[in-house]
């Protein structure tokens, strides 16, 4: 969308999809009805980019498939709405804080608990869709579904980690560390004898 473009923060308010936008919408359209060709309804959060992805999306795979795909709103869909922190640079948008702080109100806006609580029902109600049902969501909440996927809908440390994607920032930090590659884990009664060791098992935990 237009504020994805400039690298800014966007939540629930209205930006429109920007060419580039409408091409990898129309794309999506022709992977869904390839993957699943009985689609017959896409729905989508009452946002306006997000009505504008589903429209899009629903006419590529109606015209691949020759039937005809309808868009439905869903309000459970909705992305987070961080308040007055739309617009802003996406780095000035600490998101892992407002994790941290669930019941801290994102600039005025919801809190992730809020979110996460909406979220979760709307992954429960995904999870009970027909096959001729698809969903087209927004990045926060496809995130939220991937931890939940893991976890099968329970919020807990492990859904907060993929959510954050700390467990691939781990995995990349691990594999891009010279110190990290071949080295064998510390033993705990061996840090406990060798004070270098045990600066190693201390880093490593």
């Amino acid at each position: 969308d237009t504020d994805t473009e400039k690298g800014l923060n966007n939540g629930q308010n209205a930006t429109d999809l920007t060419e580039p936008g409408k091409k990898e919408s129309e794309d999506k359209g022709r992977q869904l009805a390839q993957e699943r060709p009985g689609v017959k309804t896409i729905y989508h959060s009452p946002v306006e980019r997000a009505s504008q992805t589903a429209e899009i999306a629903a006419k590529s795979a109606g015209e691949a498939t020759g039937t005809e795909v309808k868009t439905k709103e869903k309000d459970l869909l909705k992305t987070w709405d961080i308040g007055n922190w739309i617009h802003t640079p996406e780095p000035d948008f600490d998101e892992a804080h407002y994790v941290n702080n669930p019941d801290q109100k994102a600039g005025g806006g919801e809190s992730f608990n809020d979110f996460k609580d909406r979220a979760i029902k709307a992954w429960n109600w995904a999870k009970g869709l027909a096959d001729d049902k698809a969903v087209i969501t927004h990045s926060k909440v496809q995130k939220m579904f991937e931890a939940l996927n893991a976890t099968d809908g329970v919020w807990n440390d492990k859904a907060k980690s993929i959510y954050l994607g700390e467990d691939e920032k781990a995995e990349l930090k691990k594999s891009s560390s010279p110190e990290g590659k071949n080295e064998e884990p510390v033993k705990k009664e061996d840090a406990e004898k060798d004070p270098n060791a045990k600066q190693k098992f201390t880093a490593k935990n």
